[in-house]
């Protein structure tokens, strides 16, 4: 405040000072110009002033400049009375060309300013732009590196399949499952993080308990935990505490703040997750004993492909997208998250608060459990098709179905047609998408496996051909593919899929499909609502 007075105090003051000066000079030199160019002079302080002090002190050093030559130089002097109209029309003329100057500065101080502010946003953005590519091409190696770990060991493995006795092959055959799920987690994760930079991620409220959420989060969590040999205590309200959340969603906050907190920890360490009640808000805490967080990453510690150089953080791995997804959830519930940490080597601690549900709007009875298989770790539920059912296999019937698969790429056709093969179905495999109509025509499947980007015509074609077909109407239509957003998921449900599953699929959750067998469609061609995931 001082120094903005002050600044103004100094830009007045250099106005008044000038025009002063420019009176006193004008007076010296009366002597040799008498009465002409009587005003010449007083421009100078007007154009200093607003080239030093902007438009106020340039209008002040015009008018004083008006008065002071109508005082002093225009007879009568000592009166600012003007008798001679050449005399007016001199100052009028001093006047109107001192606004002209005032105006013109004015702009090219307006213009000088955008100027250096363009200058300097441009500056910060290709400061930006290169921190950005620094941070994609530091991302793209660490995405190479959390890739080839868990591929070297499947390429290990593999190898070690020839000839393998069978507990050495079942030894193999659990590593090869853990390793593929976490490379299914890695792409998952980057499916959601795009889908929330594009604003395309959405969540489905329900009442949910807060108890149970953690429940479900453990399940998860709970087997990564004991793999590190952790301690984990946990502290739950007596009392229910309601929440108007997505349980999927939630418990996936949950789950990756225990991840987060195992992984971080040094083996044998410690982990508390507490919950309570407090006021109108839930309150949830992840609290660990390990390596801590430096002070000065606390306030980007959720920004996206956040990393802390640390060589225990790179060996733990990630890709610095864990963090940034929990906050956009959290947010997207009406919620924050907070991390404090005492330092390195201290521990850290990240803090979830959420809305309670009010009390009316609770529920008589607790609401059927989502399955956090379908609409997580495959990203098999389309949230917008209607209501969930999940899918368990029901016993295993005698008589096998024929089976249809078709996909372009045939070590995938194969691979998959020798796992329907073991489960005791009939399997024919086509390459493109009017061999599938063919083939559908000959082979009569009651089940077809599609893939969706095929050559000739696409999977959507396909699918739509087939119900068109009254010997079709009742068809299991199943699209395998690597296209995840909502859009393609409402697009296969247009076409006629009865279900939208994204590769790579769980075997289990293939396997119950096929089981399960075909159902009704309705009259559109479209699925029913009761076979959507």
């Amino acid at each position: 405040m001082a120094r903005t007075i002050g600044s103004l105090l100094v830009r007045y003051g250099t106005a008044v000072l000038g025009v002063a000066l420019a009176t006193w000079l004008r007076a010296l030199l009366t002597p040799l110009l008498h009465e002409r160019i009587l005003f010449g002079i007083f421009y100078l302080p007007v154009i200093f002033s607003a080239w030093y002090g902007g438009l106020g002190p340039s209008i002040l050093a015009l008018a004083l400049g008006t008065v002071s030559a109508a005082n002093y130089l225009v007879p009568p002097h000592g009166s600012l009375a003007i008798t001679a109209p050449n005399d007016l029309i001199s100052l009028s003329i001093y006047f109107l060309v001192g606004i002209a100057i005032v105006v013109l500065t004015e702009s090219l101080r307006t213009a000088r300013r955008r100027a250096e502010a363009v200058a300097l946003e441009n500056t910060r953005l290709s400061e930006e732009l290169r921190a950005a590519d620094r941070r994609k091409d530091e991302f793209l190696a660490l995405l190479g590196h959390e890739l080839r770990n868990p591929l070297a060991p499947i390429r290990s493995a593999l190898h070690l399949l020839d000839g393998a006795d069978p507990e050495t092959t079942q030894s193999v055959r659990g590593m090869m499952q853990r390793q593929v799920q976490h490379i299914v987690r890695l792409v998952d994760d980057l499916l959601d993080i795009s889908r929330v930079r594009q604003g395309k991620f959405t969540i489905e409220k329900q009442p949910v308990e807060l108890g149970a959420a953690v429940r479900q989060a453990l399940e998860t969590s709970g087997p990564v935990i004991d793999s590190y040999g952790h301690e984990l205590a946990i502290s739950l309200p007596d009392e229910s505490v309601w929440l108007q959340a997505d349980p999927v969603r939630l418990a996936q906050v949950i789950t990756n703040l225990l991840n987060n907190a195992a992984k971080y920890t040094n083996r044998g360490g410690r982990i508390w997750l507490a919950a309570r009640r407090e006021h109108d808000q839930a309150l949830l805490s992840v609290r660990d004993s390990g390596i801590g967080i430096p002070a000065h990453l606390l306030p980007r510690l959720f920004d996206l492909f956040m990393q802390v150089d640390d060589r225990h953080e790179r060996s733990q791995g990630g890709l610095g997208i864990g963090l940034a997804l929990v906050r956009r959830l959290v947010e997207m519930h009406g919620g924050t998250i907070t991390a404090a940490s005492a330092g390195e080597g201290q521990g850290s601690e990240f803090t979830v608060r959420l809305p309670v549900l009010a009390e009316t709007a609770r529920p008589q009875s607790p609401p059927q459990p989502t399955q956090f298989s379908d609409r997580l770790d495959g990203r098999n539920a389309h949230p917008a098709a209607g209501p969930r059912s999940a899918v368990h296999p029901p016993a295993r019937t005698s008589a096998g179905r024929r089976v249809l698969i078709v996909d372009d790429r045939e070590d995938a056709a194969n691979t998959l047609a020798m796992l329907v093969r073991a489960w005791k179905h009939d399997v024919r495999v086509v390459h493109d998408g009017l061999a599938a109509v063919e083939a559908s025509e000959s082979y009569r499947p009651d089940v077809v496996l599609l893939d969706i980007g095929l050559p000739g015509i696409s999977g959507y074609d396909v699918a739509r051909q087939l119900r068109l077909r009254p010997h079709f109407k009742s068809i299991l239509l199943v699209a395998l593919t690597g296209f995840t957003e909502d859009e393609d998921r409402k697009r296969s449900y247009e076409a006629g899929f009865d279900h939208h599953l994204v590769k790579p699929v769980a075997p289990e959750r293939l396997e119950a499909l096929l089981a399960a067998g075909p159902v009704a469609t309705n009259e559109g061609g479209q699925a029913a609502a009761s076979r959507m995931p």
